[in-house]
């Protein structure tokens, strides 16, 4: 066993895997609300799509846009005060992966990623609602 990670000798995989896979990604509530859309039609259901033509309701890339702040100096700041399922929706880790393949993400933006802040309790995983920005 490594003396440098101490600590692997006694966590269990559950506080290992804690401490790496608990992201949350944030995507704008637009953009989700529009993927929902999408999601609910029915094969050859053209009757949600304002025009007839289902093609119309893919919501395109992920567009983290309207999350930016655009008047910061420095590109990539996320603006002050956005609430949660007001401004954006948390998506968890696996739920990301699949959209970010399925849609892609818009060209010269970067993942909107943050880590989720655990409590252990006994042997299981204990979530609290607080993200750390």
């Amino acid at each position: 066993m490594s003396s440098r990670l101490p600590f692997v000798r006694y966590a269990t995989m559950e506080m290992i895997l804690a401490l790496f896979l608990n992201f949350r990604y944030l995507v704008d509530t637009k953009w989700f609300k529009q993927l929902q859309k999408y999601l609910k039609m029915e094969p050859g259901d053209t009757s949600a799509a304002s025009d007839g033509d289902p093609s119309s309701l893919h919501p395109g890339n992920i567009d983290n846009s309207p999350l930016f702040n655009k008047e910061a100096e420095e590109a990539g700041t996320i603006r002050d005060n956005l609430l949660d399922e007001m401004d954006f929706v948390l998506v968890p880790n696996e739920a990301w992966d699949v959209l970010l393949q399925e849609f892609g993400l818009t060209p010269g933006q970067d993942a909107i990623a943050r880590k989720a802040r655990t409590r252990i309790q006994s042997k299981n995983l204990d979530f609290d609602n607080c993200f750390v920005f």
